[in-house]
């Protein structure tokens, strides 16, 4: 295939490498690529007239969504004269979400969103459980070129030098203790208030709860403290929760720390990058069986629970706390990220997947 340049936008890489990576793939490939700053007039149009070949879409929310009732109808009747530029070049839709986990209107978001699939040529999935799961909400035309293509490990982009005794020093966490790590921006739907809960029930003395990130909603922020505060809610388990931004060179602390983490997200996202980093630190997974997550964690690293029995995620919490030898399951993980998830990989099926798009 002759040498083609992707046009990634919205490109946006603050405290996120996401797209990097990605870009990065790219390139290894021997495929050009344009990082498109967001914009918000007619940012589409001004993509298309851009020296590439192929636009690749990312979170199109922000193009049809406004802070007040009058701006966002002044956004929506843009974004509907906007998608008439996508004609102009090859146009690439990455499902990411299935809608914003803060949507205000689900049902709006989806509408708007299904215009852009309408719009574009091709589609990308990170898993085959993904793409099942997101035209049971979405229609994609017949023509529509789909592709899975696995989310690029962060195996080349996190540091991980520090030990594990190092980290727990850095953290103030006893050598003993066994340690479940959640790491990520703290919000509600992410399920952390049933994960203390959770915790309350089934830990010892011997265990420890790790809540990492920043808090959006101060409001929230204080409902977590306050829960860790309240005698009723607390069980023999420390819960110790840092509520602040986690620098990318402090993660690998975190992570090196901790023996398994959670991710008991009540709305999973069908694009779970906090799973692949986790998996690549070599780490267990807490999670719900659900989404992409029994396709993409190894089957003895998971800690998997039915989110819709009562007290299923304090059994999992409780079945990895009481375990023995799962360092050598976290391996596993680290293993198939590494097989699956790398760069020579992915980058591959990108090249199949713009071949086909070109060829139709």
């Amino acid at each position: 295939m002759q040498q083609i340049t992707v046009g990634i936008y919205p490109y946006g890489d603050r405290g996120n490498p996401y797209q990097a990576v990605i870009a990065k793939t790219l390139t290894g490939q021997g495929l050009n690529c344009i990082k498109l700053q967001k914009s918000n007039f007619l940012p589409l149009y001004k993509s298309v007239r851009q020296p590439i070949d192929v636009l690749q879409i990312y979170w199109p929310h922000s193009m049809f969504t406004g802070a007040t009732l009058m701006r966002g109808l002044i956004k929506k009747t843009l974004y509907s004269i906007d998608l008439n530029s996508l004609k102009r070049k090859k146009t690439v839709f990455s499902a990411e979400n299935l809608y914003p986990h803060d949507s205000v209107n689900i049902q709006e978001d989806i509408r708007y969103t299904q215009k852009i699939l309408d719009a574009c040529k091709g589609i990308l999935f990170m898993s085959e459980q993904s793409r099942q799961i997101y035209q049971t909400i979405y229609r994609l035309p017949e023509s529509t070129v789909q592709a899975v293509i696995p989310h690029i490990h962060y195996l080349d982009t996190y540091a991980n030098t520090v030990t594990h005794e190092e980290a727990r020093n850095h953290l103030g966490i006893p050598d003993g203790k066994k340690v479940i790590l959640f790491l990520g921006a703290l919000r509600p739907y992410k399920g952390l208030v049933s994960l203390i809960k959770s915790f309350a029930h089934v830990s010892t003395e011997n265990d420890c709860l790790v809540i990492a990130g920043m808090a959006k909603d101060e409001a929230f922020a204080a409902e977590l403290n306050a829960m860790n505060l309240n005698p009723s809610s607390v069980g023999k388990g420390e819960v110790k929760i840092f509520n602040r931004f986690i620098p990318n060179d402090e993660l690998q602390y975190f992570y090196q720390a901790c023996d398994a983490v959670a991710i008991p997200y009540d709305d999973m996202p069908i694009n779970p990058g906090s799973l692949i980093l986790a998996m690549g630190f070599g780490k267990c997974i807490i999670a719900p069986l659900k989404g992409a997550i029994p396709e993409l964690v190894c089957a003895d690293a998971l800690f998997g629970y039915d989110e819709q029995e009562t007290g299923a995620l304090a059994a999992a919490l409780f079945s990895f706390l009481s375990s023995t030898g799962w360092a050598a399951k976290g391996i596993q993980n680290k293993t198939r990220v590494l097989e699956r998830h790398s760069p020579q990989v992915a980058g591959q099926k990108y090249v199949e997947f713009y071949t086909k798009l070109f060829s139709v």
